[in-house]
């Protein structure tokens, strides 16, 4: 079993990769979609759309994670997902707004079960590598959303942009069978040996590292549905400029990666958050200014305060946490989460159409600044025994072998 473990855990951050590849291969375009294939040009649309999407997420992963009580993760992964994939073919067919609207949320509320493979990735590694699971897992989510967008954008100058959802039906097929595969590979932990593991958890550190999260999210993506409108009206860049513009973000979290395992052997995980938010507000406001060498300037700081941020975020939910509750705490972190993606395109519309593109960049600085205080009480609340992000690297100094 021991020997199969790197096999398991490489399969489900494939897993990972695949989902998000298809879930954020239209994000960068919405505006554009919707326009084209609908004659719908307001920028609250997309809004009210991500809203909706954010809020299937929000409903779907706790009552997946209730289910999966009840029935083996993996074989509702891999039912959910079958059923995802025949939506997302409908999609593709949708004859009018109002039924892809249906369809669309319907697809969103049962992809949302992809979320099980994070806990299910945690609980199957190493519990003392915890920092190099997270940072490969976060170096593969940016891998996928780098692959994703650069895809879409010659999607939309080459080819029927709708077809999008053809690719997305094709991939949720591929979780299902790999998920269907994982079934007989993974022998469950014991119910004595879940029962063994047990933890103290400070709740008011909790809520308020969980209040941190939530302005994270709502900070960090107040602009991102209208980004690639903003600089296509802004400077007319075609849609492939546009994908490589909105991917700077993700391609500098990859270019951190390497660097991660320095840094966090001196820092914990939860004190990194601190510059990493002072440095996002600096990106955003970069991006706010009229010249376009400093929106590239923004969105390379960004994209790294974002990395360290994210990966912070992550491991300080599963530091402290045993094996039988990552799922809980994941669903918590996840309502918090979603809570902010799904105000995020809301707000961010309306500031859009009130008060300009330049006004969302600065609402989503002041929204992390507020995030900075709430951060500093929980520090305050932190344990001494805290897990240092210094596992990263295993005891023979390599890293994590992420090849499927």
């Amino acid at each position: 079993m021991a020997q199969s473990k790197p096999l398991i855990q490489n399969s489900f951050l494939s897993l990972a990769f695949i989902a998000v590849w298809a879930e954020s291969l239209l994000v960068p375009f919405y505006p554009q979609f919707f326009s084209e294939r609908f004659a719908i040009d307001e920028a609250s649309h997309t809004g009210y759309y991500f809203s909706a999407c954010r809020l299937a997420l929000l409903i779907g992963f706790p009552i997946w994670a209730l289910i999966s009580q009840k029935i083996k993760p993996l074989k509702l992964l891999a039912l959910c997902q079958a059923v995802a994939g025949g939506l997302s073919l409908l999609c593709y067919w949708a004859p009018s707004l109002s039924w892809f609207w249906t369809l669309s949320i319907a697809m969103v509320l049962f992809k949302s079960s992809y979320l099980l493979m994070y806990p299910l990735l945690m609980e199957h590694g190493e519990k003392t590598h915890q920092a190099r699971t997270i940072g490969s897992l976060s170096m593969l989510i940016h891998l996928a959303i780098v692959l994703s967008t650069l895809f879409s954008g010659f999607l939309f100058k080459h080819w029927n942009p709708q077809s999008a959802f053809l690719l997305i039906g094709v991939a949720d097929f591929i979780q299902m069978a790999v998920s269907i595969w994982l079934i007989g590979k993974i022998q469950q932990r014991t119910t004595n040996e879940h029962k063994a593991e047990t933890t103290q958890e400070n709740q008011t550190r909790l809520g308020s590292f969980l209040g941190v999260a939530f302005l994270f999210f709502l900070g960090s993506t107040l602009i991102r549905p209208y980004f690639t409108s903003f600089m296509e009206t802004q400077y007319m860049l075609d849609t492939v400029e546009l994908a490589l513009l909105f991917g700077i973000p993700n391609l500098m979290a990859l270019l951190s990666f390497p660097l991660f395992h320095r840094l966090f052997s001196q820092i914990k995980g939860v004190q990194l958050i601190f510059p990493s938010l002072v440095l996002a507000c600096v990106g955003l406001l970069l991006q706010a200014l009229p010249q376009f060498a400093w929106v590239i300037v923004g969105r390379i700081v960004f994209g790294g305060a974002l990395f360290f941020a994210q990966v912070g975020i992550d491991l300080q939910l599963f530091q402290g946490s045993s094996p039988s509750s990552y799922t809980k705490r994941y669903s918590q972190l996840h309502i918090f989460q979603n809570l902010g993606l799904l105000l995020a395109p809301f707000i961010g519309g309306l500031i859009v159409e009130h008060f300009g593109y330049a006004s969302a960049f600065q609402l989503g600085a002041l929204v992390l600044m507020l995030a900075i205080p709430l951060l500093w009480f929980t520090i305050r609340q932190q344990s001494k025994t805290s897990a240092p992000l210094s596992a990263l690297t295993s005891t023979d100094g390599k890293t994590l072998d992420i090849r499927p």
